[in-house]
């Protein structure tokens, strides 16, 4: 999330990973040191696809993003 710093998370305290988030026929995580992408959920989102930069919590499983 350019120019906003994420450390800790808002929910929980713990350590946020920095990457990316893309919609498109499931929710998808990218961190931004790997190469592969996770699925975080499957849903319907025709027409729309996007990417973009994101934070997450692994424990309580919260994504912080702008759009």
């Amino acid at each position: 999330m350019s120019g906003s710093k994420v450390d800790k998370c808002p929910k929980c305290g713990g350590e946020m990973k920095r990457g990316y988030i893309s919609f498109g026929t499931e929710v998808r995580w990218k961190d931004e040191e790997s190469q592969g992408e996770e699925v975080l959920t499957y849903g319907s989102f025709w027409g729309f696809h996007k990417k973009l930069e994101a934070c997450r919590c692994g424990t309580c499983r919260l994504v912080m993003f702008h759009y």
